[in-house]
């Protein structure tokens, strides 16, 4: 089923400089006209999710339509290319944004926005295969929107995606090609290993490439079913750390120079997380919350938290005592670490977020701000799961706001 084509006045999209190259480069492509894939529609859904969008696509740009490899929220497969949205798109390196179609002279009167299927905003970033822009990746809605630089990236990120799809059906057609080449059965096989190896490699890409928004687990949970269930943990363990001083030293620094301040010390962060098996929840401004004893349960996962928070620690001051030698002024870190029962999910309207809830959380941000700069603060429920591990100095009750008195702890450090 396709859209027709209304009278209305809109502008149609010039056709691109090398149009014959490109036309050549869908053809070799294969998709057009073929079944849905689970592949393509998994994309779809999680482009849909992840920009709270209610029609996204993926469009292939035939001679004179654009043609829907996987869609969501559309009831057509297929629409003219001279009223397409996306033939304007793959005119660009990176994405179209229309936030509101009506305010754009090229498309007010489009049919595409007077009727099926109104569109009020559009953001479309073009996918390429032989080097040549043979369509688009798309989220639309039927309201006006704003689409930041963050959201920007991630429908790079994820034309990315849909680009190694791309060179994955044409591995797999090559393959097939080969496979009935019984003269170069030799040659064949040679080429099949080889394919294999790209297949896997590539693969691993796409993997990295999700798992760059969200943990591993969560990210195949995602892209399998569409949605992720809310898990109850008994115990976890829960560190925040916080810059001291930072909003007063913040003042007196130029904003390009915080923010590449902040930056280096949250990617070492993140490194060092990584190093001990430790996962990274979020920031909040000047704030660093990471949690172990979730999605991979192990042993020692505590511990674990000792070695990331005290590596956190050192590094801060190591960094600090560089910028004092300068004379230059310079933050330092106060940990706090926690343990007990929370929730963990993904929440998000415009983005997908993953995230822990619960009192243990709340406690853990207290116990940090009832520390001391350069000192890892923890409570007793935390050092009851590392005691046989670590040097601890008792702090006896200290009041925490909104909270009774807890008894809380000083970690000097691992025995070994």
């Amino acid at each position: 089923m396709a859209l027709p084509v209304a009278g209305c006045e809109f502008t149609p999209a010039p056709t691109p400089v090398d149009e014959h190259g490109r036309i050549s480069a869908v053809k070799a492509l294969g998709l057009l006209d073929t079944p849905a894939e689970d592949r393509f529609d998994q994309l779809i859904r999680l482009a849909a999710q992840t920009f709270d969008a209610p029609i996204a696509y993926v469009a292939l740009l035939d001679a004179d339509r654009q043609w829907f490899k996987a869609r969501a929220g559309l009831s057509v497969d297929q629409a003219p290319r001279r009223s397409s949205f996306c033939g304007h798109a793959i005119l660009r390196e990176e994405a179209l944004v229309v936030p509101d179609t009506l305010d754009d002279e090229r498309f007010a009167g489009n049919p595409m926005v007077t009727g099926y299927p109104f569109l009020r905003f559009y953001a479309g970033h073009p996918v390429r295969f032989l080097d040549q822009k043979v369509g688009t990746l798309c989220v639309a809605d039927q309201r006006p929107r704003r689409f930041c630089e963050r959201e920007r990236e991630l429908l790079s990120t994820m034309a990315g995606l849909v680009e190694r799809e791309f060179s994955l059906c044409d591995t797999i057609r090559k393959q097939n090609d080969a496979m009935n080449s019984q003269t170069e059965l030799i040659a064949t096989q040679k080429q099949l290993a080889a394919m294999c190896h790209r297949l896997t490699a590539e693969k691993q890409r796409s993997e990295e490439l999700l798992t760059n928004m969200l943990p591993r687990p969560i990210a195949a949970e995602l892209a399998s079913s569409g949605s992720v269930q809310a898990v109850h943990y008994d115990l976890a363990a829960v560190m925040f750390a916080d810059f001291c001083g930072f909003t007063a030293l913040a003042a007196g620094y130029e904003p390009a120079r915080l923010v590449r301040e902040l930056n280096i010390c949250y990617s070492r962060f993140d490194q060092i997380c990584e190093k001990f098996g430790v996962e990274k929840i979020k920031t909040i401004g000047d704030c660093y919350m990471a949690i172990s004893g979730i999605l991979d349960h192990r042993p020692g996962y505590a511990v674990q938290l000792v070695k990331a928070a005290t590596a956190i620690r050192n590094y801060v001051a190591a960094r600090a005592a560089e910028h004092a030698a300068r004379e230059e002024p310079y933050w330092n870190v106060r940990i706090g670490l926690h343990a007990g029962p929370l929730v963990a999910g993904v929440v998000g309207l415009k983005k997908i977020t993953f995230d822990v809830w619960g009192d243990t959380v709340n406690t853990a941000s207290r116990v940090e701000s009832a520390g001391a700069a350069g000192r890892l603060n923890a409570t007793r429920p935390f050092i009851d799961l590392v005691r046989d591990e670590a040097d601890f100095e008792p702090r006896g009750l200290v009041e925490i706001k909104g909270k009774e008195s807890l008894e809380m702890f000083w970690i000097e450090g691992l025995k070994s």
